[in-house]
């Protein structure tokens, strides 16, 4: 093999392993990101020590009730969920 072609094999090679490289890093930033933005909407939509306390009070009102309550209908917008955790896992949360 002529040298000429031999370097213009080798540097067409690193030039496609460098390529390779990049775009490993690419995706790997566009996974980091994604991961950071669903870690963002988790934060926002978590309850706070407050929620809790008033949480509790309710629950002790719907304790002291003649009748307890025995139906609850749960009317749900549209919402963004993270890490694919549908509606049957918001509702087991809830209960």
């Amino acid at each position: 093999m002529h040298p000429a072609e031999l370097k213009r094999k080798v540097v067409n090679r690193l030039a496609r392993a460098s390529w390779l490289g990049l775009r490993d890093t690419v995706d790997a930033a566009r996974e980091a990101t994604r991961i950071r933005d669903l870690m963002g909407l988790v934060e926002a939509l978590d309850f706070s020590e407050d929620d809790l306390e008033a949480n509790r009070k309710l629950l002790a009102a719907a304790a002291r009730l003649r009748e307890p309550i025995g139906i609850v209908n749960w009317f749900l917008p549209y919402f963004q969920y993270a890490f694919y955790g549908g509606i049957h896992t918001i509702l087991r949360f809830a209960w």
